[in-house]
């Protein structure tokens, strides 16, 4: 079936993933995204997203939420020009990006002219759109995204949108210029501590002078959750062993997990142990610049 317009192959779109098997992945293979296209998606649906990253088309952030989802494995390749997306209720290949321009995402009657076309189950083209869909996946210049991708596509994407790059800890990439020692006990990470690394044997030294009454084991668990909020605030994600991303990507995933462990009474805790580091002299000026930063653009989180 022809679609005539962004506005039906977005129509057509929503139909389709709204017929799809949910214990079948949705096959995807788009190479450039914009803000609020992962919205099509539900949050639970199991997904195979292919993208391109390289030249500034993406909108990481879109990228980076489809990252942090259970159900979604995400992959880049830097020559990608595909629109191809696959339901179990059928394809659809067009000549959308998912953008605000392509698909119409924020004015309906807006954007690009574009076209494509509606493929049913029964056709011959499903089968073959499939096995293309898989060759791209399998391709040798494909890879599965990272946060070192996602920091240099923020870079592309903010030369390419504002003709600048600012210097923000994200887009700057603190990665590799920061020292993990410095905030986690190195080695394998302990399944008895929260699935989660363990902070430093300095940062426990600080907690312990900030807080002398603490007991040793709730300590631990205040200070382990700090080391990760100090490190996902600066830019960079850390391993965990908490299935199934097994990873904190920022400081909201650090946040949530030690509610359910350590509890609101505990999250304060965290904070005011940043707050007292950050305007300590004692403490080491690395340390200290994390919780400052964790504390501006993160604070919020206090009450939450």
């Amino acid at each position: 079936m022809l679609l005539r317009s962004s506005k039906e192959i977005k129509s057509n779109l929503e139909e389709m993933i709204e017929r799809q098997r949910p214990q079948d992945p949705i096959l995807i293979a788009v190479a450039f995204w914009g803000k609020g296209a992962q919205e099509l998606f539900p949050s639970e649906q199991k997904l195979r997203l292919l993208c391109n990253l390289a030249v500034g088309g993406t909108n990481p952030e879109v990228i980076q939420d489809f990252r942090k989802r259970k159900q979604c494995d995400v992959k880049h390749n830097s020559k990608l020009h595909a629109k191809i997306v696959i339901t179990t209720a059928g394809a659809i290949v067009s000549s959308a990006n998912f953008s605000a321009s392509g698909l119409g995402i924020d004015d309906p009657e807006g954007g690009w002219h574009e076209i494509g076309v509606s493929i049913e189950p029964s056709e011959s083209d499903y089968k073959q759109i499939i096995s293309r869909f898989w060759e791209l996946w399998c391709d040798t210049e494909t890879a599965e995204v990272t946060l070192q991708d996602i920091e240099a596509a923020r870079l592309a994407w903010d030369r390419r949108k504002y003709g600048v790059t600012p210097t923000t800890s994200k887009s700057i990439g603190f990665r590799g210029k920061m020292d993990e020692s410095v905030f986690f006990k190195l080695g394998p990470i302990d399944p008895n501590h929260q699935n989660i690394r363990m902070a430093s044997t300095e940062l426990l030294q600080l907690y312990t002078s900030h807080d002398p009454n603490r007991r040793e084991q709730e300590a631990a668990k205040i200070v382990g959750f700090a080391a990760n909020v100090m490190w996902t605030a600066m830019g960079n994600e850390i391993e965990t062993l908490i299935s199934p991303k097994n990873r904190f990507f920022d400081v909201s995933d650090v946040i949530d997990r030690a509610k359910t462990i350590i509890g609101t009474k505990g999250i304060d805790s965290i904070w005011c142990f940043l707050d007292a580091i950050s305007r300590s002299d004692d403490t080491p000026q690395v340390i200290a610049n994390a919780a400052k930063t964790a504390l501006e653009v993160y604070g919020g989180s206090k009450s939450n």
